[in-house]
């Protein structure tokens, strides 16, 4: 069984009186939602979990080990919370139903060897610098700029 799903999702759309943003929206979250939730993903993050001592004063005494990932890009490590699996080819931007099916493919059907642990501020800047064709260091100090100017810290 064949299915073309830019086809269907515009069916879908037509049928149901959706807009095609509504639908690129929605099917962008449940590929995200499918890949956050699989065994592939898990299997990699067991793959790149450390164990290591606790140097939380509040918490150390009852966990005196707990997990954490060593970011590719910074070498730092975080917690499960603070980290994020890149795919490093995944750029596409699902603006239409034309990339659905690329959207789905890039996202899930991946290689181990196409992923790696970031920690969130190295993932933001990462993309940034994908998205926007500039360096990585050019990205983390625009990512900084804009936070700053979100918080109306920057003067003219």
């Amino acid at each position: 069984m064949s299915i073309d799903i830019n086809s269907e999702l515009k069916r879908m759309a037509t049928e149901f009186g959706l807009t095609e943003k509504e639908v690129v929206t929605w099917w962008r979250s449940a590929v995200r939602q499918l890949w956050g939730n699989s065994p592939f993903k898990r299997k990699i993050m067991d793959q790149n979990k450390q164990i290591v001592i606790n140097d939380n004063p509040r918490s150390k005494k009852r966990f005196p080990k707990v997990t954490k990932y060593r970011c590719n890009i910074s070498g730092g490590l975080y917690g499960a919370n603070d980290i994020e699996l890149d795919h490093l080819e995944s750029e596409n931007s699902l603006k239409s139903y034309d990339h659905a099916e690329d959207f789905l493919k890039t996202i899930m059907f991946t290689s181990p060897h196409l992923l790696q642990v970031l920690s969130k501020d190295a993932h933001k800047n990462k993309t940034y610098a994908d998205r926007h064709g500039v360096s990585y260091e050019q990205a983390k100090v625009i990512k900084y700029v804009i936070s700053l100017d979100k918080e109306n810290k920057v003067v003219d």
